[in-house]
């Protein structure tokens, strides 16, 4: 049986181009990419769960004369590049002609990846059974992977050959079973080999007759001696050198793996840098400019003062939620299997609560029940990928419910002197108290770290599918950044309530005229009103103590001199409210205000007005807003 490079005639079938769809997966970040699906693969072949699985990234420089099969794999590039002109495909051309200069250069840049702690590719002796070493290498779109284990669609092995100039990669192996195995791997395009038969375009080195593996192990750095380590060493040929592929290898892993690493289950090496449990504090800090989340997630990890919930959920086993409060905090949550690995950060949670949360998924049921939802990069839960969409869906609703109530539950109880109510701050004036009026005591500037929304009368009530906030950038935004918060239901994260054009006012419609003999300063100036209607309009509470209260509206029609009356809704009727003082977002002017009106210039069709306004009550009311003036 002959040992060499095979590749595969197509027998009269497809042909296999450059944009293979595993590795376009992956091309937008192919470091960070290529660092997250190894480490997720080591983790999930753990051998010893008290120990952590070690993982090294190391570049070396191999003479091209020590790779196996290195003549056939030249030839192999030519041959495609040969054919590809003939097709005039100039994106194939173009990458294949930078292969054969890159194989052809008297030593190759080649990242040895290896493993410890782990089971290795076992399977190695079996030809035609799902296991770990034929998914890895030889199958298409199958995952040997269930429970609890992060991969399972089959095409996270596409990462490292997009690191790869030349596409190709060798795996050496010794398993748990003392079985060792080497295999080399050429994810090319389709040619036409020396026989004039067009191939599939993949090729193997190895055993030519059944493209199998051989029975020995390979090191191709001349420094490192697996010996009989269990593991897994991959060696990617032609590894793209780019000046930054470190430092995003290393954000990429404090990204994805902090949770794994600070619990001391994954230990990791890339070149000269060692990111471990003691290391962690080091290098979160050296590194902490070009994180996106991950320092906020540190501080969750290591403070003191974080809260650990821990819950059965649903009957499938047991989460837990640390919190912390903090006025410089992102207001995320990190989602994470047990393994520690991220799946994404949950976002729309408080809009005005400091805080930052890991949420951990610990118990293998809710892991293996909330894998079956993630997509195929594992960075987001679509229920429609689980076999149960329907219990999926809430699920998943129930799990975001769990982590909004109690970050908001306990955010009530947390005293920060100072908070930045995203948002809102730009519109409040430096001394909230010039809004008292004169004798009156003045009101302390505090923003409470809990908003409410107030119960408005409102005629149209419509939930609507994810997109509203495209739709609706404006208010959406607003509203968050009021509140936080975002409806959700069953089928969708971001839902808001659609403006439907019709009035929101209960007390009949554009024409119903409020008489009035004279205004409130007993000038005979407006003579009567007109109700203007409102396609859009939304209450919060901004601060309970100082009771500040903020309304956003957007008029149906355009009016004069014109007014929102507050009242206060009971069973029977409704009851004036004491509006103490307001004052448009837009600035900080007091507007004139009684008998639970605001007075307003102008009212303009469609344009969103915001205004900001004080109450005399300390208690909760349901409340009416209206808008009446002289239309134009």
């Amino acid at each position: 049986m002959g040992i060499g490079w095979n590749f595969p005639s197509n027998n009269f079938s497809q042909l296999t181009g450059i944009s293979e769809a595993g590795i376009e997966t992956f091309r937008g970040a192919p470091y960070s990419s290529l660092a997250r699906e190894i480490c997720q693969n080591s983790l999930d072949a753990i051998l010893e769960g008290s120990k952590p699985v070690t993982v090294e990234f190391q570049k070396i420089y191999v003479n091209k004369l020590d790779i196996p099969g290195y003549e056939q794999l030249k030839d192999a590039l030519q041959r495609c590049l040969d054919c590809w002109k003939i097709f005039n495909n100039e994106k194939a051309v173009g990458f294949l002609q930078n292969s054969c200069k890159v194989i052809d250069q008297d030593e190759l840049c080649v990242l040895r990846i290896s493993d410890f702690n782990t089971e290795g590719l076992t399977g190695s002796d079996k030809e035609f059974d799902i296991t770990p070493w034929q998914s890895l290498l030889k199958a298409s779109g199958v995952s040997d992977k269930s429970g609890a284990a992060g991969g399972s669609y089959g095409i996270g092995k596409s990462a490292p050959f997009v690191c790869s100039d030349i596409r190709t990669l060798f795996y050496s192996t010794y398993d748990i079973n003392g079985l060792t195995a080497v295999q080399g791997v050429s994810r090319l395009v389709s040619f036409k080999d020396e026989n004039d038969k067009v191939t599939q375009g993949i090729g193997y080195y190895g055993n030519i007759e059944r493209n199998t593996p051989i029975s020995v192990s390979l090191s191709l750095d001349k420094n490192f001696n697996r010996s009989k380590r269990t593991g897994t060493d991959i060696y990617i040929l032609g590894f793209m050198e780019d000046d930054k592929w470190k430092e995003q290898m290393i954000v990429s892993i404090l990204e994805g793996f902090l949770v794994s690493i600070n619990d001391n289950k994954l230990i990791v090496k890339i070149d000269d840098v060692t990111i471990s449990k003691g290391s962690l504090s080091t290098i979160i800090n050296d590194y902490k400019n070009g994180f996106k989340y991950a320092y906020n997630y540190y501080q969750v990890l290591t403070s003191e003062e974080s809260i650990v919930v821990n819950k059965d959920f649903e009957n499938l086993g047991e989460i837990e939620l640390r919190v912390l409060f903090s006025p410089d905090l992102h207001r995320k949550a990190l989602i994470t299997r047990s393994t520690g690995m991220k799946i994404f950060d949950k976002q729309n949670i408080s809009g005005t609560i400091q805080f930052a949360a890991v949420l951990n998924l610990k118990s293998q049921e809710v892991n293996q029940f909330f894998r079956q939802m993630e997509s195929p990069q594992h960075d987001a839960w679509e229920p429609n990928r689980h076999p149960d969409t329907k219990n999926a869906k809430k699920k998943r609703l129930a799990i975001f419910k769990f982590i909004k109530d109690t970050i908001h539950d306990l955010g009530q109880n947390k005293n920060t002197d100072e908070m930045d109510a995203e948002g809102v701050g730009e519109f409040l004036p430096d001394d909230i108290s010039v809004i008292g009026r004169n004798g009156e005591k003045e009101v302390e500037e505090t923003v409470t770290d809990k908003t409410k929304n107030i119960d408005i009368k409102v005629i149209d009530k419509v939930l609507v599918s994810q997109g509203f906030a495209k739709n609706n950038d404006d208010f959406a935004q607003e509203e968050v950044a009021a509140t936080g918060e975002v409806i959700e239901d069953e089928d969708s994260e971001a839902i808001g309530r659609f403006p439907t054009g019709k009035s929101n006012i209960l007390k009949g419609g554009l024409e119903n005229i409020v008489s009035t003999k004279e205004n409130d300063d007993s000038e005979n100036i407006i003579k009567k009103y007109t109700e203007v209607g409102t396609t859009y309009i939304r209450m919060f509470l901004i601060d309970k103590s100082a009771k500040l209260y903020k309304l956003i509206f957007l008029p149906e029609k355009s009016a004069t001199n014109g007014y929102v009356k507050i009242s206060l809704s009971g069973e029977q009727s409704n009851t004036e409210s004491d509006v103490k003082s307001a004052y448009l977002a837009s600035n900080t002017k007091l507007l004139k205000c009684k008998k639970g009106k605001i007075y307003l210039d102008r009212i303009l069709e469609n344009e969103k007005t915001s205004l900001f306004f004080i109450l005399s009550h300390s208690d909760n009311y349901s409340m009416e807003v209206g808008l009446y003036g002289n239309q134009i």
